[in-house]
């Protein structure tokens, strides 16, 4: 697979970064660790509210990207992990794809690493990256589970997405 990043286009004048049309932008995991700690410590429901944004971003990719690159379900799984490795949110790994269920483990994630000690899954954004793409895979509503979590103290942090 060719690289993601050598296919990054910056744009000087409207500063932009951009794949394949799509804008990204490169921010520290501590500014995102440091927000995402003050909003839970206000509303409880803030983990659903940052999973929901990562949700809908992992809806518009996976599905822009499969009918762009003219992916299969395994393909588009596969790009999503390399992607979210070549963009630095970890290193990941496809543990188990069939027709009710994605397992994927994410090493280093930069919002586990960021996050002070958790008792729960911190991953909120990643968890609703990939539940997007399970929507699209899976063909239904999804159930999303951080079983384990870096900020909790486990080796990885780990992905569960099933119908529901």
């Amino acid at each position: 697979m060719a690289s993601i990043l050598d296919k990054l286009a910056w744009d000087s004048n409207s500063g932009a970064i951009t794949f394949k049309g799509v804008r990204y932008l490169l921010i520290r995991p501590e500014t995102l660790a440091n927000w995402q700690e003050a909003v839970e410590q206000q509303d409880a429901l803030a983990g659903e509210k940052i999973f929901s944004g990562g949700l809908a971003g992992g809806r518009l990719s996976g599905r822009g990207f499969a009918q762009q690159m003219g992916l299969t379900p395994r393909q588009m799984v596969d790009f999503m992990l390399e992607m979210g490795c070549q963009i630095g949110w970890g290193r990941f790994a496809l543990e188990e794809l069939n027709e009710d269920r994605l397992v994927v483990k994410a090493f280093n994630s930069p919002f586990a690493e960021a996050h002070s000690p958790a008792k729960h899954g911190v991953c909120h954004l990643i968890r609703g990256v990939f539940a997007g793409v399970a929507e699209t895979i899976l063909s239904g509503q999804i159930e999303a589970i951080e079983e384990e979590c870096l900020a909790k103290g486990d080796e990885y942090c780990r992905f569960i997405f099933k119908k529901k």
